[in-house]
């Protein structure tokens, strides 16, 4: 009689997936299915500005220890910010087909989502940023600080 092994599922950095390559094979020996891991972009650029602590190389290290451990990685990306281009866009596209990961890739992660970044970001004292918060915002701790035209208004 066969032993059922559950399948479980847990959210890792990238450069905790690649720091930790060894521990992989067990998690997938215990009926890990998947990671979920905020990769965000591809660009170094987009990557360097929300300070994410990885690099593109560590995205595709920590998908080839997920790939020899039997594990798939279930990315989030970001592909809408301030500092991407159509290109990095059509780069992420095309690194998602190639690495045969249409699957596993949500399709709202491909789409403009609202918003900004979380409080604290490097984005609010970049002086390229399309966005600021003003001082009011700031002291009352907004964490949207979007403003919608009236005609959006609810």
């Amino acid at each position: 009689m066969a032993i059922a092994v559950p399948i479980h599922d847990f959210t890792a950095k990238i450069e905790h997936i690649v720091r930790h390559r060894e521990l992989f094979p067990d998690f997938a020996a215990t009926g890990c299915a998947f990671v979920v891991s905020a990769v965000e972009s591809l660009s170094e650029v987009v990557l360097a500005r929300l300070e994410k602590g990885h690099t593109r190389a560590d995205v595709q290290g920590a998908l080839d220890v997920l790939r020899r451990a039997g594990i798939a990685l279930r990315p989030s990306f970001v592909p809408f910010t301030p500092w991407a281009t159509i290109g990095d866009y059509l780069e992420l596209l095309d690194w998602v087909t190639s690495e045969e990961m249409v699957d596993q890739v949500d399709p709202v992660q491909f789409a403009i989502r609202r918003g900004s970044p979380r409080r604290g970001f490097a984005e609010r004292s970049q002086p390229r940023a399309s966005w600021a918060l003003s001082s009011e915002k700031q002291r009352a701790g907004t964490k949207h600080p979007c403003q919608l035209p009236d005609r959006f208004a609810g």
